[in-house]
């Protein structure tokens, strides 16, 4: 009687020490995760341009894969159908990150993504940025830019602004070199 008590309390410690083992493998596993998406937000939201150059990423994405399942190669309509699509985070999926809005709006055939900033975060003198379909990130000071405005970063001539450099949002210091 007492060998089959011992071995029962065995097994039963043997299983709950498993079961530990489990939990914090999956809480390990999802601080990880955490940690790895905020320092993909620390690199890239600061940076509206580099914000708006992976949106753009992700709508090509979305677009070729048909990720929506239409039948049809277009473009995601929204941020929330890249997010549920999983290309994007929840985070920008929301729309405002480290003091700027992002917004998509499909144009006939493409698209145009904007950062607009929060005037009180950042400020009246902030630029404005949008992004088309063939991934040119253009800016203005103090007004949205529209297709004429100077173009801040071309994917073939790369950083072609003459303007003022904007400051980060939000960066941890030592973190201010792009």
């Amino acid at each position: 009687m007492r060998a089959e008590r011992r071995s029962t309390r065995n097994r039963v410690y043997s299983l709950v020490g498993g079961l530990l083992i489990v939990v914090g493998c999956l809480v390990a596993l999802g601080s990880l995760a955490t940690l790895g998406r905020r320092t993909l937000d620390a690199r890239l939201y600061p940076w509206p341009d580099r914000t708006l150059r992976a949106l753009g990423e992700a709508q090509e994405r979305f677009r070729s894969k048909d990720l929506d399942g239409n039948g049809r190669h277009d473009y995601a309509a929204s941020l929330h159908d890249l997010e549920r699509a999983g290309q994007i985070t929840r985070t920008l999926a929301e729309g405002v990150v480290h003091g700027y809005r992002y917004a998509v709006a499909l144009d006939g055939d493409g698209y145009v993504m904007t950062a607009t900033p929060d005037v009180a975060v950042v400020g009246t003198g902030a630029l404005h940025y949008a992004i088309d379909r063939f991934h040119v990130v253009r800016a203005a000071v103090g007004s949205p830019p529209g297709p004429d405005a100077e173009v801040f970063w071309h994917p073939v001539y790369h950083d072609v602004w003459t303007g003022p450099r904007p400051e980060p949002i939000g960066l941890p210091r030592g973190e201010e070199g792009r």
